[in-house]
């Protein structure tokens, strides 16, 4: 059984809501990717709602609802920082990063704005960038959780976690959103690849179907550019495996011995 898998279903054609244009509604491919996705990692499910969450909302939907393509353009966007492995000392410690990186900056709020923005430029966002750079924001979701992806030669850590910041209209009366809000397990690198491989795989030639279901539909009062839709079918994929590309065939291009003196100055000064 597999310890990683991301899983999707698009929803029917009919059930596609079009987006309102200038004066027409329209569709493009970006639209008929709408659909549901949830990963599983090892006995934890990322993307799913809890039964408290999905009453609240009243929606019988239980995954990620959202257009497949905007996690696919997140996800493969940093392929190249993920397949670039992290050296040991800091792979121990990505589990503890984001919470002590936050302390860190918590512990400097009593600059002046001047000493801070240069705190922040020089020193916090140096600090942060490598880890920011592999994880999947899920900003677009209510309280979407946050998915790292960070390697050590021939094994990677799935760090996954949700925001704090709970919009002041939602009162889920400390509920939980998500079934497993936070966690972090570890699989080969050949595992992620191969999995990330299959996924897309799978994905391009759904859409090669509902490209082509699109192009003979009748839309009647949707405007949907059907040759631009099967050449953007093409780029898209085009675009994926010239990103996938890096998971093979990683670049090492980060400085990470001053990342290492970055986190020695932030542990020296959370003592």
């Amino acid at each position: 059984m597999s310890n990683f898998k991301i899983n999707f279903k698009f929803k029917e054609l009919d059930e596609i809501k079009p987006f309102e244009g200038k004066s027409d509604l329209v569709l493009h491919w970006f639209g008929l990717t709408d659909g549901i996705l949830w990963l599983n990692v090892g006995e934890y499910t990322i993307y799913e709602y809890s039964n408290y969450a999905r009453c609240f909302f009243k929606e019988d939907i239980r995954y990620n609802d959202y257009y497949i393509s905007r996690f696919i353009e997140d996800f493969s966007s940093i392929f190249k920082f993920i397949s670039e492995s992290v050296p040991e000392e800091i792979y121990r410690i990505v589990e503890d990063f984001e919470e002590n990186s936050d302390k860190y900056e918590v512990a400097h709020m009593d600059y002046d704005d001047d000493e801070f923005g240069e705190f922040f430029i020089n020193e916090f966002y140096p600090l942060v960038e490598w880890y920011n750079d592999r994880v999947v924001d899920a900003a677009h979701l209510t309280s979407g959780q946050m998915i790292g992806f960070f390697r050590y030669k021939d094994k990677i850590k799935i760090l996954w976690t949700t925001p704090d910041n709970v919009p002041n209209d939602l009162d889920l009366d400390g509920e939980k959103i998500w079934t497993s809000p936070k966690g972090c397990i570890e699989i080969s690198y050949d595992e992620f690849v191969s999995e990330v491989k299959e996924f897309y795989e799978k994905f391009s030639v759904g859409m090669d179907i509902r490209v082509k279901n699109a192009v003979k539909r009748d839309w009647v009062d949707i405007k949907l550019d059907k040759q631009k839709l099967a050449e953007e079918n093409e780029e898209r994929k085009r675009k994926f495996w010239r990103d996938f590309g890096y998971l093979e065939n990683p670049e090492n291009n980060t400085d990470w011995d001053n990342i290492k003196y970055l986190i020695g100055k932030m542990n020296e000064k959370l003592r």
